[in-house]
């Protein structure tokens, strides 16, 4: 899976088209050329035919999705050490659909404030990035759930700033990601500290910045999703210390309003994926199964 500019073929989407000439793409399930090279297509030869036939028909014949997604988010998505090779729970899982789909997974990186209205506007088809499944966000996208998530307060493991409950951010400077369920939380609790020790919460557009600014000094807390700490604790050796855990709801890709019939193809290879044990295969492989599955793949089960 290389990271590249992306692409389009004849038979594209015409506004999807122009939105893509210039986006950093990583093509996923890239059909192989013949001797001139030319794009043949998706690979159909691992495809299942129920579920292709559940997508609708002009994203048959694009052959792809155009996905928005925070890269670099690990585990959810990242680059490998060369820079280009792009590695997560989402791109592994999204290859797994495609070849069932017979379809191409383009993935975009796209700040995470501006997905939905990205979506909403036509650039991209869906959003596979992580993102919680909320009531509020529903009025807008649907979700297919597929992994849930809370969040964590990670520290440095040789810091003298270990907070254990919300409280207990009151005097720090924490760092969380815009436009995310965990800084609508934060600034909720931000009132109850007294003026004296005021919670002061610094917003960064991707969570590689929160890591680096936890890293030098500039924050006391980084307050990230659980899975995301979790691997971080996990790959770094003794760098990074959790503090504390909150339960959190579904994660979920999000498709925009009014594309049933992608929904429901979605849904159907997901859980396809965890009845045949590939989905827990990937998980495990992150970190991911024990605390962030979800029982089954479903659409808007977010309640909050």
């Amino acid at each position: 899976m290389t990271l590249t500019t992306g692409t389009t073929r004849s038979g594209r989407r015409p506004l999807r088209t122009l939105f893509a000439l210039g986006a950093v793409s990583a093509m996923l399930l890239t059909a192989c050329g013949g001797e001139d090279d030319k794009d043949t297509g998706p690979d159909l030869s691992k495809a299942d035919q129920s579920l292709r036939d559940l997508l609708p028909a002009d994203v048959i014949e694009a052959g792809e999705l155009q996905i928005a997604s925070d890269i670099p988010y690990p585990p959810y998505e990242f680059y490998d050490t060369d820079g280009k090779t792009l590695l997560g729970v989402d791109p592994e899982l999204a290859e797994k659909m495609g070849e069932l789909l017979g379809i191409d997974f383009v993935f975009n990186v796209v700040a995470f404030d501006t997905m939905i209205p990205a979506m909403e506007a036509g650039k991209f088809d869906i959003a596979m990035t992580g993102m919680a499944d909320t009531v509020e966000r529903q009025k807008k996208v649907d979700f297919v759930d597929y992994m849930s998530n809370g969040g964590s307060f990670l520290v440095m493991a040789d810091g003298d700033v270990k907070p254990t409950e919300l409280a207990g951010l009151c005097g720090t400077t924490v760092g969380a990601q815009s436009g995310t369920v965990i800084t609508q939380v934060l600034k909720q609790n931000a009132g109850a500290c007294p003026a004296a020790a005021a919670l002061e919460i610094k917003e960064f557009t991707q969570q590689d910045d929160i890591i680096s600014a936890l890293r030098s000094g500039r924050l006391d807390v980084a307050v990230i999703p659980s899975g995301s700490a979790a691997y971080l604790v996990k790959t770094t050796g003794d760098e990074f210390e959790v503090t504390l855990t909150v339960p959190g709801g579904p994660l979920g890709i999000s498709v925009p309003k009014g594309n049933d019939e992608l929904v429901e193809a979605l849904r159907a290879t997901l859980q396809k994926l965890m009845d045949d044990g590939t989905y827990e295969e990937v998980l495990d492989k992150y970190g991911l199964m024990e605390d962030n599955s979800w029982p089954k793949a479903e659409v808007n089960a977010g309640t909050e």
